[in-house]
């Protein structure tokens, strides 16, 4: 059963978008105007904190009450009622928890049929991939390379535009293990880091790893050895396991409780490590499409933008390295490096709007199926 279309694209129309992927039930209102009327986020971290990490069936319990709340303060904060929507937004196949996704889309379905409203599928990674065609007031240009860095995702994707508001993504490089946001949160649990208020163990890791000149461990650890350095490929998994050995190293028993200088020391060690292994993959990447090396490209593609999305692109020092690299890259000119505003780095239905946005200025305002299978995986190469 397909769900209806819009009839006309002439005057900005607005799309409702919901995320429920992970841990955060969201819903937002975005015009087709590049106007962002509504961004609500339903936090769960104080749920999870004490399990260090996402628990999927309290997530999924959390969702049921969180997703409904968030989709009425984003109508509220909108000043506007159903009427005023033109179209629903969601993620019908993920990536994403299945349990978490099914109550996003099981409440988009029921809203567009009860309000005989268009209903778009989008991928999350697209979502991110695309947030800075919406929040910048000079967007990136095409053809751009996507570094995306979340908790599920780890990735270097070619994006092209073949024809307005349409676009094509080529996976350049993809995550053999873990991804780096999978990465962070595990190591700052091995390190046994507490949670800062309203945030996951990821940002807690970042704050744990600010340089102190009077932390005398950080010299006595030596720089992580990177993994794959030949391969254009991401490998995290076996940066835990030195994060391990090197802790161990210090303080033989890792069920006590790890002394803060040490596990300050050993933050910043890895974090280090785990943004070169980026920035590296970054420049071979760009090597390869310019025609570069071996294994350069016979059709070499000029990137005109980098675009660095996910909840991982909050890093502060993730950032401050990847603009730093773009610019001995690029001396005088600089590549241009576009990252969304913090808050739209993490999960968001603000940017799950935009792309439903963009979809539907693609298919002439024609919405999908309603019975889109669900589904946790979803290659962003095959998005339609």
């Amino acid at each position: 059963m397909a769900s209806r279309s819009l009839p006309r694209l002439l005057r900005p129309f607005r799309v409702l978008g919901i995320e429920s992927s992970a841990d955060d039930s969201a819903a937002a209102i975005v015009s087709s105007d590049r106007t962002i009327l509504a961004n609500i986020v339903e936090k769960q971290h104080h749920i999870h904190a004490s399990s260090g990490g996402i628990h999927p069936i309290k997530a999924q319990d959390s969702h049921a009450v969180g997703v409904p709340v968030a989709i009425g303060r984003a109508l509220n904060e909108a000043k506007m009622g159903m009427d005023d929507i033109d179209a629903i937004a969601d993620i019908p196949s993920g990536p994403g928890m299945f349990g978490c996704l099914s109550v996003g889309v099981h409440a988009a379905r029921a809203i567009a049929v009860a309000n005989n409203k268009p209903l778009v599928g989008v991928h999350h990674m697209q979502a991110h991939a695309l947030t800075p065609l919406l929040t910048e007031t000079e967007p990136p240009q095409f053809p751009l390379l996507n570094l995306l860095v979340s908790g599920g995702h780890t990735m270097l994707v070619l994006t092209t535009e073949t024809k307005p508001y349409d676009y094509k993504y080529e996976i350049l490089a993809n995550t053999m293990d873990d991804s780096i946001g999978d990465a962070f949160d595990k190591t700052a649990k091995l390190l046994q880091i507490p949670w800062l208020d309203d945030q996951g163990p990821g940002p807690s890791l970042e704050a744990y790893a600010q340089p102190d000149p009077t932390n005398r461990v950080y010299d006595k650890i030596p720089p992580l050895r990177l993994p794959v350095p030949k391969e254009l490929a991401f490998s995290y998994a076996g940066l835990k396991t030195k994060v391990v050995k090197e802790t161990a190293k210090l303080f033989p028993n890792l069920q006590k409780p790890i002394p803060q200088e040490i596990a300050r020391a050993m933050a910043r060690r890895f974090q280090e490590a785990a943004v070169q292994h980026a920035i590296d993959k970054v420049n071979m990447a760009l090597d390869q499409l310019e025609g570069k090396g071996e294994h350069g490209r016979s059709d070499p593609v000029i990137v005109r933008s980098v675009v660095a999305s996910g909840g991982v692109a909050c890093n502060a020092y993730l950032r401050t390295r990847l603009q730093q690299t773009l610019a001995e890259r690029s001396p005088g000119t600089g590549l241009p490096l576009y990252f969304p505003p913090v808050a739209l780095c993490t999960d968001n239905a603000a940017m799950i709007a935009w792309a439903g946005v963009l979809r539907l200025q693609a298919r002439d305002g024609r919405g999908d199926e309603l019975d889109e299978p669900i589904m946790k995986k979803w290659p962003i190469g095959s998005v339609f």
